[in-house]
């Protein structure tokens, strides 16, 4: 199951914090590890006010039978104006909003595994799995994905999606 989390004042972001918590909480997260998450959900959600004018915040567990732990997956994805230098903004010190320029490489550090994706006419899609310190984890990468995100108003979503492996001769 997943949760998604409007983005859109500062007050949404304690809450989207919250849920990140308590989800990680359910989960059988240590305290310690669910205040990661929180802190994770929290940058994630502050940028998207700061940087992007608002967006939304999806989270939700990963369960694999090769791992030894449950994760926690936590996705954001706004249509600002992506993040011209990448590189240089994943560096702490850096800032486009008079910050101290630490968030997005805090994430990758709380992070067992981090990804973005930005581009200036569709936005900016973040990604950040976070297993319990704990966990003995094999691999982070995965070759593929897939988010069904319910409209607003409802629990489900009703679309569906497939993936196949295929090789190409």
């Amino acid at each position: 199951m997943q949760f998604k989390f409007h983005v859109e004042d500062a007050s949404q972001v304690a809450e989207a914090r919250r849920g990140c918590a308590a989800i990680a909480e359910r989960a059988g997260f240590s305290e310690a590890d669910a205040g990661r998450v929180a802190l994770a959900a929290t940058e994630f959600a502050t940028n998207l006010l700061k940087h992007a004018s608002g967006g939304f915040l999806v989270a939700g567990l990963i369960e694999s039978p090769s791992e030894t732990a449950t994760a926690i997956q936590l996705m954001s994805f706004d249509k600002g104006p992506g993040i011209p230098d990448l590189a240089a903004a994943t560096k702490d010190g850096f800032s486009t909003a008079g910050s101290p320029g630490t968030g997005l490489g805090a994430l990758h550090r709380l992070s067992n595994r981090f990804e973005v994706s930005t581009s200036p006419e569709s936005g900016t899609a973040m990604l950040a799995i976070l297993y319990p310190s704990r966990a003995k984890v094999s691999d982070h990468r995965r070759g593929w994905g897939a988010v069904s995100i319910p409209i607003s108003g409802e629990d489900v979503c009703g679309d569906a999606w497939a993936a196949a492996p295929t090789t190409i001769a």
